[in-house]
């Protein structure tokens, strides 16, 4: 599938959805400038062409005065702006990330610091799971998923749109998009 036919894909999943105005390309290049990085080309034209993030599962409520009240989000497609806020050491963006499969370790292992290696956070399940998209290394330009139980990639790597279309249809993690082991 090219790129356009993945865009217009995530459009037609989205197109009941509340979306947020996307960034600039002026912006976005901006923070790739502050960062010292380049953002893959799907990342990009999501940003600047659909949505600067995205909330999925939303449940609403309505109180006792009428008002609507969000209650419960599955997952956040976090914005630029959240993206550059949960980065705490830029300079760890620019080294490689350094694995190529899946990696599982125990509890007692939870902190690798080799997991902040040229990637950023961009999504998360209930803090459960955190996505990850790599941005440098030769995993660039794919998503892995991060929790209490390791370092998981796909078993055929997804691209920041394929994992899109599947995250938006199903924000629940690992254990139901079948493609991640």
């Amino acid at each position: 599938m090219t790129i356009s036919e993945k865009i217009e894909h995530i459009r037609r999943l989205l197109q009941n959805a509340e979306t947020f105005p996307p960034v600039s390309e002026t912006y976005l290049h901006r923070t790739e400038t502050e960062l010292g990085i380049t953002f893959p080309e799907e990342f990009r034209i999501f940003y600047t062409e659909i949505s600067d993030g995205l909330w999925v599962g939303v449940k609403k409520w309505t109180d006792e005065n009428g008002e609507e009240e969000i209650t419960d989000i599955t997952g956040e497609l976090l914005s630029v702006s959240q993206i550059m806020k949960k980065i705490k050491h830029a300079e760890l963006l620019t080294k490689d990330f350094p694995f190529e499969k899946s990696i599982i370790w125990g509890d007692d292992n939870l902190t690798h610091p080799e997991l902040n290696y040229g990637n950023i956070l961009i999504a998360n399940k209930d803090d459960e799971i955190n996505w990850r998209f790599i941005i440098n290394g030769k995993s660039y330009g794919t998503m892995w998923a991060t929790c209490w139980a390791g370092a998981l990639t796909a078993k055929k790597p997804l691209s920041f749109l394929d994992w899109l279309a599947l995250w938006i249809k199903r924000p629940h993690g690992l254990e139901n998009t079948k493609r991640f082991t």
